[in-house]
């Protein structure tokens, strides 16, 4: 048996391993190092502080990652993009699972609340992403297989396809369905 003791020191916590089992300092019940600090600096040669401070620190020659920004649309293109995106999730849903009036209902509410968003003059995809999860919260997802957070994400998926901006980790399967869906705006 293995038991972690903090003590309080007047500049930090230091935490200890101590083994009961007989196996020695800082193995588990498995046999296996548990991970405590001097285990992670002699992993990582002594200088897991130096990683830990510097992995914190940009690379001056990289540069910084940007917000991903979704086009400006008028009014009219802004009302064709919510309802394709509606009935696109709605069709997505009913492909993915099966055929459900619950879909329909979170595909509208995708819809305004994507429209509110942009209306808003909202473009940046990180906060319509966040807005999109807590709007579809108020949403009864009991009949559905998914959650708000699922249905968010899988709309900034193709909102980000549609725009061309890549998308990481798309399936075949997907990807097709979304160029299919696209074709038929």
């Amino acid at each position: 048996m293995t038991t972690t003791m903090r003590t309080r020191t007047r500049t930090r916590t230091r935490t200890r391993t101590l083994s009961l089992s007989g196996r020695g300092p800082g193995l588990g019940l498995s046999g296996r190092p548990t991970c405590t600090n001097r285990n992670l600096n002699k992993a990582w040669g002594g200088k897991a502080r130096a990683r830990a401070r510097n992995s914190r620190e940009s690379d001056p020659d990289e540069p910084p990652v940007g917000d991903v920004l979704l086009p400006v649309l008028d009014k009219e293109d802004l009302n064709k993009e919510a309802k394709w995106l509606g009935e696109t999730i709605a069709l997505w849903l009913d492909e993915e699972w099966c055929e459900q009036k619950v879909h329909v209902t979170i595909g509208d509410a995708l819809c305004e609340a994507y429209r509110s968003q942009r209306e808003k003059g909202k473009n940046e995809a990180t906060s319509i992403l966040l807005q999109l999860s807590t709007d579809l919260s108020k949403v009864d997802f009991t009949e559905s297989f998914v959650n708000p957070y699922d249905v968010a994400n899988k709309a900034m998926e193709c909102l980000m396809f549609k725009s061309g901006i890549e998308v990481c980790c798309q399936s075949e399967q997907d990807r097709k369905f979304l160029e299919e869906s696209i074709r038929n705006i």
